[in-house]
């Protein structure tokens, strides 16, 4: 999608759902807006096996209860890029989840992103077999008050990475521990909440 506008959705800007195990999907949008849907984005491929693309280039949200919601199942790959986001949400902006313990193994590449949330801004999902491989560069992302700023991995999980010149205003939780390489911290400046970094003896931070 090319410089596509999406206004007043009652219900979902944009959604899509994947039902085939293991085959291959592909989304990108480009120069795309989303204005006052309750969920701008989501796109669930909550089944097995897929080999996945998901790439978002200088596109903006706003008004949205929810940003952009993405659902990793189990098996596979997926790339998904952030390039020149803008995410202003009441509730969530940014969330990729994993229900049912989904080990999909993930590239998270991403640069320029702006992120205003009332309550979490940023969460990004991990798993402790399936590999997260998380870049996140200039991002600056504000919480409500009392709220998330970014939320990256659990204890025990397999992620690493590199975060650079980010600006988080809220709670901020970066947490691995069975990461093939170690989780860098560049740059980053955080404020009004608990930060909390956690790791094993096996991966460095």
């Amino acid at each position: 999608l090319n410089h596509v506008d999406f206004e007043n959705q009652i219900q979902f800007g944009l959604r899509v759902v994947t039902t085939t195990p293991n085959a291959v999907g592909r989304a990108y949008l480009d120069g795309c807006t989303f204005t006052n849907a309750t969920a701008a984005i989501v796109f669930d491929e909550n089944v097995a096996g897929r080999t996945t693309i998901f790439e978002l280039h200088d596109c903006r949200i706003t008004g949205a209860l929810w940003g952009v919601d993405v659902v990793l199942g189990a098996g596979g790959t997926g790339r998904y890029t952030f390039d020149r986001v803008v995410i202003d949400a009441s509730s969530t902006g940014l969330r990729l989840i994993r229900p049912g313990g989904g080990n999909r193994n993930a590239l998270i590449e991403s640069q320029h992103v702006e992120i205003r949330a009332g309550t979490l801004a940023a969460s990004i999902g991990c798993a402790p077999t399936g590999i997260t491989w998380a870049t996140l560069r200039m991002w600056n992302v504000r919480a409500g008050v009392g709220g998330t700023a970014l939320l990256l991995g659990s204890l025990g999980d397999s992620v690493y990475g590199d975060l650079e010149e980010l600006n988080l205003d809220g709670a901020v939780s970066v947490l691995g521990g069975a990461g093939l390489l170690p989780i860098t911290v560049n740059n980053v400046r955080c404020k009004n909440g608990l930060v909390d970094f956690g790791t094993s003896a096996a991966q460095p931070l």
